[in-house]
């Protein structure tokens, strides 16, 4: 059946094709970072979006790369976010303001357009990230599962270590020694382990504070019980 094109009860609407780009994927405002709840499961969801982008791009990585690609383009976004301002001003200016409060970091916007910490360890024999960590806002649910993530691999261990260990995977969060406080204070691991012992308060009963034979205020069966015939003689 044809329909007449003037016909006042059909919409006409315009189709638009769209060019899906990794480049151009605005994701953090249409997804919903708080719903995972570990960073591994985090780096594993970005790498399956990423992986169906590449298909259309007909590209291909290791799994080794697409873990890589996936922390890079959620730190990169997670940056954006929070620090949109100082991205900015590096962009056009190459530095950013002294009014920023990351102005005495010093930052910089590596070849991958992430932020890292700038200072004078350029010419160290180090790896960039120990020299030049990535900056990790103090606010995101991805910066706690960031810290979480890496205070299970201290082992649960207390601040000092897990701010050890957030420097040596090579990030710098914003004023993070409350926030790794408040994070070891809500782990679950950590409570079982650090709880208080429960202490006995009240009196023993009588029957155990005081002498008497064996079996008087208790029974133990060892062998019953067992089916018997009586037989009449």
């Amino acid at each position: 059946m044809e329909l007449p094109p003037d016909d006042p009860k059909i919409k006409q609407t315009d189709v638009h094709r769209i060019k899906t780009s990794r480049y151009k994927l605005q994701l953090y405002d249409t997804i919903q970072f708080n719903k995972f709840s570990t960073w591994n499961s985090l780096v594993r969801g970005f790498g399956r979006l990423l992986r169906r982008v590449d298909k259309q791009t007909a590209e291909s990585r290791s799994p080794g790369d697409e873990r890589q690609a996936a922390e890079r383009f959620i730190l990169k976004h997670v940056q954006t976010h929070f620090f949109k301002d100082e991205v900015d001003q590096l962009m056009t200016d190459g530095k950013v303001h002294a009014k920023s409060c990351l102005c005495k970091l010093d930052p910089f916007l590596d070849e991958d357009g992430l932020l890292r910490v700038g200072g004078r360890m350029r010419y160290a024999r180090h790896q960039m990230s120990l020299k030049h960590p990535i900056l990790i806002p103090k606010e995101g649910p991805v910066t706690r599962v960031l810290i979480l993530h890496c205070h299970k691999a201290a082992a649960h261990q207390g601040r000092g270590t897990t701010l050890g260990k957030i420097r040596e995977s090579g990030y710098h969060v914003i004023k993070a020694t409350k926030l790794v406080s408040s994070v070891i204070h809500h782990c679950v691991i950590c409570q079982k382990l650090r709880g208080n012992t429960i202490t006995q308060m009240a009196d023993l009963p009588p029957e155990r504070a005081e002498e008497s034979p064996p079996f008087t205020h208790c029974g133990f069966d060892c062998f019953g019980p067992f089916t018997i015939r009586e037989e009449e003689l």
